[in-house]
């Protein structure tokens, strides 16, 4: 992620500072935009519509000749194949271009509008769950401006759970539990700026989670669709749709 920050973060770290439904929508349109003149560019046009308008009147051609000669239709399905195979072969030309560019910006809005930010000073939550058969106690550590309501806690039902504040910064959090015997850490980043570490990255051996309480980022605030109040990929994909194929309109890219 430090590398894809450090190349993105110059270009648009400005879109931290507007609402982040605005931000996506700029981002939809970008991507939406670049899509459509690489698919324009990239792309015989002309062939495409011409195979586009052979296919439709074969298809319908085809569905005629189901109702009367199913040997005929079988022969016109096997015709159509090849102008099939061809428009994919041409679609695939810009989609290995865009992915890159696409992938890239995806990665880098799943790092900043996915989870709120811990913010300096209030209340967290890390939650502890381990393997089956470890009881006992566990115990958090950190530097010594971290507050942790209480540094040990038993481990019930196979869980334990802390609150703690911090000032702004990247803080270690280190666990030890069952006499030592399990030890694991995890960073947590507190910042005012739209930023986060993953809040429960993955975990193997005795440790099945080591989660920080980062909220789920809303981008449309408390607006919802039927009580379902859409994250970032979903806001995304509401926008770039229709975004999309108005471009292709307007442009006249098939």
């Amino acid at each position: 992620m430090g590398v894809i920050d450090a190349a993105l973060n110059p270009v648009l770290g400005w879109l931290f500072l507007i609402p982040p439904w605005l931000a996506i929508l700029f981002l939809s349109c970008v991507l939406a935009l670049l899509g459509t003149l690489i698919q324009k560019w990239m792309t015989d046009q002309a062939k495409l519509r011409r195979l586009r308008e052979d296919t439709k009147k074969n298809q319908k051609k085809h569905r005629e000749l189901l109702k009367t000669d199913p040997e005929k239709a079988l022969k016109l399905q096997q015709q159509m194949l090849p102008a099939q195979m061809e428009m994919m072969r041409e679609g695939l030309k810009p989609l290995i271009v865009t992915m890159i560019p696409f992938l890239l910006i995806a990665i880098w809005m799943g790092s900043h509008f996915a989870f709120e930010p811990i913010l300096p000073d209030e209340p967290f939550t890390i939650i502890v769950r381990f393997a089956e058969g470890v009881s006992g106690d566990a115990t958090l550590t950190a530097a010594q401006n971290v507050l942790i309501d209480e540094a040990t806690k038993p481990i019930a039902g196979g869980t334990a759970q802390w609150t703690l504040r911090a000032p702004a910064g990247t803080h270690t959090i280190s666990l030890s539990a069952a006499g030592g015997i399990v030890q694991d850490n995890r960073t947590v980043l507190v910042t005012v700026e739209r930023a986060y570490e993953a809040p429960n990255p993955p975990r193997k051996g005795l440790v099945a989670e080591f989660s920080a309480s980062n909220a789920k980022l809303a981008p449309l605030g408390p607006v919802s669709l039927f009580g379902w109040r859409p994250g970032w990929i979903a806001v995304y994909i509401l926008f770039s749709i229709p975004i999309s194929i108005l471009l292709r309109k307007a442009l006249n890219v098939v």
